[in-house]
């Protein structure tokens, strides 16, 4: 099937035989699932790679510069190096020097 291997992925055994028959599959990065061939007809892949670069759309490039820019306001500041998403948990600092782990959600909410 076309589309499989446009993914970089590949059928493990068998052949194609059918829209509602099962089939196992291999991703490009060595996962293996199974699947009926009309799922991946109407667009569906591997979830672990889906989930991947759908967390990866969602990074900002910006977005470490709006959580440092975000503390201040509250008096404190953002010690991270690297921007994980809004879910991601980063270290902070009050103005009285506490220190703790907010996700980058919360502190753009102004937590």
């Amino acid at each position: 099937m076309a589309s499989v291997a446009q993914r970089g992925g590949t059928l493990v055994s068998g052949a194609f035989t059918g829209l509602l028959e099962r089939y196992r599959l291999r991703c490009a990065n060595g996962r293996e699932w199974e699947v009926q061939r009309r799922k991946i007809s109407e667009g569906n892949w591997c979830t672990r790679c889906r989930d991947g670069m759908l967390a990866q759309r969602m990074l900002s490039e910006d977005g470490l510069r709006r959580l440092k820019e975000t503390a201040p306001a509250k008096g404190g500041r953002c010690l991270a190096r690297r921007y994980a998403g809004t879910g991601g948990e980063y270290e902070c600092e009050c103005a009285e020097r506490h220190r703790w782990k907010a996700t980058g959600a919360h502190l753009l909410a102004g937590h």
